[in-house]
């Protein structure tokens, strides 16, 4: 029973969205915690593992992808399916990944908190923990892939473009954004190391958060407004202007 629980539809999706909810909640109160610091800078004193440089990244990660890139999965393994009028190829293997993203989440304020970090904002988490998101990437990328090959619909709605799109793109920005190929430091030394930062820091706006969110507004939109959407083919500009 325990293990057909983990076959039954739409089963992957609503874990990440209900876990993008808990996600909310610890990640706002590591926030009211920072916001506490400016009022009252030795509010926590003598307690190390509150200390504003410790707290924030604990903040800003288990907000970004914790609750809002979870949550934002979570819809499109729910619309991506409805929108190819087929299953999700393996929810097994959508439940793989959810796990994964779910442990590096949690590693977030378990080494954030004690001083254990890569030491870049958007890119603190340690290599371990960079090496389990980008598999839980890939085998999402996998999942959805070949659901589309398993379609039954003919016609490739753009919200489809865009979730499988943001795992492809991601599959790429991350290792390098987070040099992966130094795991002692997860970082270039000097100048480098800022343009391979930001290259990252603002791909994980351009290329994973805008992707996602985009692609679930397409969907929602025409859904709620009962309205089909106005033009295929300004949809698709936008796709392959946003790649540009």
């Amino acid at each position: 029973m325990r293990l057909a629980s983990f076959r039954r539809p739409n089963s992957v999706a609503l874990a990440f969205l209900v876990a993008g909810a808990a996600w909310f909640v610890l990640g706002t109160l590591y926030g009211l915690l920072t916001s506490i610091q400016f009022i009252s800078p030795e509010f926590f004193n003598n307690i190390p593992w509150l200390v504003f440089s410790r707290i924030r990244p604990s903040h800003v990660n288990t907000v970004i992808y914790g609750f809002v890139v979870g949550t934002l999965i979570g819809g499109g393994i729910y619309y991506v399916p409805v929108l190819l009028r087929t299953r999700l190829w393996s929810e097994p293997l959508g439940w793989f990944s959810f796990l994964l993203r779910t442990a590096v989440v949690l590693s977030g304020p378990a080494t954030f908190s004690f001083g254990h970090s890569q030491g870049r904002e958007y890119a603190e988490y340690i290599w371990i923990a960079d090496l389990a998101l980008l598999g839980a990437v890939l085998t999402l990328l996998l999942d959805a892939v070949m659901t589309l090959f398993n379609r039954q619909s003919s016609i490739l709605y753009v919200s489809t473009w865009y979730f499988i799109g943001t795992f492809l793109w991601t599959s790429a920005v991350y290792p390098i954004g987070n040099v992966m190929w130094h795991p002692a430091t997860g970082a270039e030394t000097g100048l480098l190391d800022s343009i391979f930062l930001w290259f990252y820091g603002h791909d994980l706006v351009g290329l994973i958060l805008t992707p996602l969110a985009v692609g679930g507004a397409l969907y929602v939109v025409p859904y709620i407004t009962n309205t089909p959407l106005y033009s295929h083919t300004l949809s698709l500009i936008g796709f392959w202007t946003l790649i540009i």
